[in-house]
């Protein structure tokens, strides 16, 4: 078909070898849109002098005259020269504009671009003057639009937090633990890469606080006592303060053998009345009262002794009886600083036996809470004592009221002692002079005095005779 469209007696002009495909879809669109034409093989033609002549494509006959077998107005399907060049011109115009789109593309793209870029421009400033002129309106609905979607996102959030309260606080524990963990392994790692930067500061500190003290015990007249007791080591020990250190601990001593010798004592003085007492009911022989006589007799000696300062004291000691003497102070201190073991041990005795084991071992032990640290360290053994009692025989309150709590009594009989007696008179004194001096307080709690008396005052006021 392409070389006879170029055939020299086609008389087509513009024919394009590249357009041949596009050139027979355009011929078959012309021929299909013919629907009114007939399917007969004659067609007209006109001549350059404008006469009609018909032609039968298929015997190459013509005539002037219209064949009987002609379609009539609507012509024949078959296509022209004049249809033809038509259709060829229109593919052949379609494709020099592509060619001339393709080879002047960047300016096509760039003049695209800038009449684009105008009419996005135009857009964006008319629109922005639009807004600028509306500009309280689109804020106020803008404000109204976001406080309702807020409020609505709120109220649908917290009614899904009401729906949920055990997963909401599952998912806050273990985000707080979660935050919890990462600040403290945050720290640790920084304490961790700062050691050394640490142990400076800290030096640095210390002794800057250390000369500052010394500074001040040996430059200022009256230091604080806190300077004062830390530089008390670098104070020289007279011999006179080594003299009294010692005189003070062999009256301690003296004092806790003279109130052991005392009780043992009292008790051979109360064993001696109940024996006097037998042998006046001649149930025993007087050889028995005798004999506990010697020993009174002996422990009035070993008192004087005790008194008189006669004992050797440590020197006389061997090695080995050195040594056993220093693991009893070891032992001791341990059980002192660590009062679990008697608190344990005070309910494993009978109960019977609690007053005398306090007198003979746990006030022994405390010195009779001589000074300070031996009453604070016998408080403390009374304190977990006590703890232990509760949660192991109290159940309810009322326990300790109707029972008999061993530690209680304990304590009782310990503060029913001189020392006892004068730490609680210190601080209750006061408080009960005062009571005592009040000429406006009564303390009479009879029913029939108080009311007798609260009469006797309401017509004291009144001048005249209650009625009640």
């Amino acid at each position: 078909m392409l070389g006879a469209m170029q055939s020299p007696g086609s008389s087509l002009h513009g024919v394009v070898p590249d357009c041949a495909d596009t050139y027979l879809q355009q011929l078959q669109e012309i021929k299909a849109a013919k629907t009114d034409a007939s399917d007969s093989p004659l067609f007209l033609l006109k001549t350059k002098e404008n006469h009609a002549f018909y032609v039968n494509v298929e015997t190459g006959e013509w005539t002037w005259e219209e064949p009987l077998e002609y379609g009539g107005a609507g012509g024949s399907r078959q296509l022209t020269r004049e249809e033809i060049q038509r259709g060829v011109l229109e593919v052949t115009a379609t494709y020099d504009r592509e060619r001339l789109f393709r080879s002047n593309e960047p300016l096509v793209v760039l003049i695209q671009a800038v009449v684009r870029g105008y009419q996005a421009r135009k857009r964006f400033a008319e629109r922005r003057r639009l807004i600028n002129i509306q500009l309280p309106a689109v804020v106020r609905i803008q404000a109204q639009w976001r406080g309702y979607a807020q409020r609505r996102a709120y109220s649908d959030r917290l009614a899904y937090l009401q729906a949920h309260p055990a997963e909401a606080l599952k998912i806050q524990s273990a985000v707080r633990m979660w935050l919890a963990k990462r600040d403290y392994n945050r720290q640790l790692t920084y304490y961790r890469d700062h050691t050394r930067e640490a142990i400076r500061v800290q030096t640095w500190w210390r002794s800057a606080l250390a000369r500052q003290d010394y500074w001040a015990f040996t430059h200022q007249e009256n230091p604080p006592l806190n300077v004062v007791r830390k530089f008390v080591h670098l104070l020289e020990n007279s011999e006179r303060d080594y003299t009294e250190e010692l005189e003070l601990q062999r009256l301690k001593e003296q004092v806790v053998t003279v109130i052991r010798s005392n009780q043992k004592l009292d008790q051979d003085l109360n064993m001696m009345d109940i024996k006097i007492g037998l042998l006046v009911k001649n149930r025993l022989t007087l050889q028995d009262v005798v004999a506990h006589g010697r020993k009174l007799k002996n422990h009035n000696e070993i008192k004087k002794q005790v008194l008189a300062g006669t004992g050797k004291g440590i020197k006389s000691l061997s090695k080995e009886s050195r040594e056993l003497l220093e693991a009893y102070q070891h032992l001791f201190y341990h059980l002192q600083t660590n009062p679990n073991y008697l608190a344990k041990l005070i309910f494993e005795m009978p109960q019977s036996r609690t007053t005398k084991f306090m007198e003979s071992v746990i006030l022994t032990l405390y010195n009779y809470a001589g000074n300070q640290r031996e009453e604070c360290l016998l408080n403390k053994l009374f304190k977990t004592a006590l703890e232990q009692e509760i949660r192991g025989c109290v159940s309810t309150p009322s326990d300790i009221v109707t029972g008999s709590p061993m530690v209680i009594q304990m304590v009782v009989a310990f503060n029913r002692r001189d020392r006892g007696l004068s730490s609680l008179r210190d601080p209750l004194n006061p408080l009960v002079t005062t009571i005592i001096n009040d000429k406006n307080l009564s303390l009479n709690t009879n029913p029939i005095e108080v009311y007798k008396q609260w009469v006797n005052q309401l017509e004291t006021k009144t001048g005249q005779a209650s009625g009640v």
